[in-house]
């Protein structure tokens, strides 16, 4: 079996608190004092009862009572909503795998560079656990959160975001509407915007942002472009839907791919799907991000003679790779890999622990 099943852990559900009409609070701990290290920014997998799995952020820094809280919207005929409006209760028990992501704190090189966190819906959830880490740690840097919804009701944990504004002097909360009620008096658009003309200038700075992926990417776009943020210092991890490539059936690329005690399989990919999508098809991999660069579990390892063939490593999947367990030369991942022709004879190992 492979790491995602050897990070598997058994959680009983404490409570469940609807936040609104939409988002439920889930607190969950392990019965086994089992319970799951990790890193504030980081996120989880429920697997259902069919295999199915369902991705969520951690909301909570990690403490020693094991205890991690989740911010879940419900979708209309949604399967796992389904089950939190109708059976999931306390004392249910639930299996999940984790944690991924890389979306993890790093330390500012400077206590004047500022810290900016963008987040709409329950992407919330783990700039929630960031900002308590940071403040709780006692940064000087000063913190800017900009949370975005349609209406103020979106803005579920709003009270809580202005206590610790309240508390904490360096930290400044601000909430933005999209199609606000006439009563709103705060900021309308979205976020990316009005962050990008409250902070034109970013060359020192530092930038976490989770939740829609369109907002992600456009906010990747204009702070990076327009307001000089360096790549580097802009985070996110965009866990969601598979990535796919325009795979064209009748267009296979050979390759040779090494497992569990040296078996060596030959595969037929499809040209102008990524790697991890073709092996993940084949049952090879598991590709849980859906192809983000955000959990590690398509890594691969390439052979020497093929290292200097492939595309560079991006700053993102280095990133990442380097925080793997057992990281070694050659490793990529293979949702950053696109299947052409000139992969064909591409030759790699998948780790014995992704089986």
């Amino acid at each position: 079996m492979s790491s995602y099943d050897s990070n598997f852990y058994e959680l009983e559900v404490l409570d469940k608190e609807f936040l609104n009409n939409s988002v439920v609070r889930l607190r969950m701990v392990s019965p086994q004092k089992r319970g799951m290290e990790y890193q504030a920014g980081q996120f989880l997998n429920i697997e259902l009862a069919d295999g199915d799995v369902r991705s969520y952020s951690m909301a909570n820094v990690w403490a020693n009572d094991g205890v991690i809280e989740l911010h879940i919207r419900l979708h209309k005929h949604g399967k796992f909503s389904e089950l939190l409006r109708t059976e999931i209760e306390p004392g249910s028990r639930l299996k999940v795998h984790g944690p991924y992501g890389n979306c993890t704190r790093v330390n500012p090189a400077s206590t004047s560079s500022k810290i900016l966190m963008l987040a709409t819906g329950t992407g919330l959830a783990p700039l929630k656990a960031l900002l308590e880490q940071i403040l709780e740690a006692g940064s000087k840097n000063p913190v800017w959160l900009y949370w975005g919804g349609r209406g103020s009701s979106d803005l579920y944990f709003s009270k809580q975001m202005r206590d610790l504004e309240n508390a904490f002097g360096k930290f400044h909360y601000i909430p933005v509407l999209s199609n606000p009620e006439p009563a709103w008096s705060g900021e309308v658009g979205y976020i990316q915007q009005v962050a990008a003309r409250d902070h034109p200038s970013l060359n020192d700075d530092y930038v976490y942002a989770c939740g829609a992926p369109a907002m992600v990417n456009a906010a990747r776009v204009i702070l990076t472009k327009t307001c000089n943020l360096p790549d580097q210092a802009f985070f996110a991890d965009a866990f969601g839907q598979l990535v796919t490539g325009s795979v064209t059936p009748n267009q296979l690329v050979k390759v040779s791919m090494h497992g569990p005690n040296g078996q060596s399989t030959q595969l037929n990919l499809p040209e102008g799907s990524s790697l991890m999508e073709a092996l993940r098809i084949g049952g090879h991999i598991k590709g849980i991000c859906g192809g983000h660069a955000s959990c590690g579990t398509c890594r691969v390892n390439i052979n020497p003679k093929w290292v200097e063939k492939l595309k560079p490593v991006s700053h993102a999947e280095k990133r990442l790779l380097t925080t793997l367990d057992e990281f070694r030369s050659g490793d990529r991942l293979a949702c950053q890999l696109i299947v052409t022709k000139t992969l064909m004879g591409l030759d790699f190992t998948i780790p014995d622990h992704l089986w």
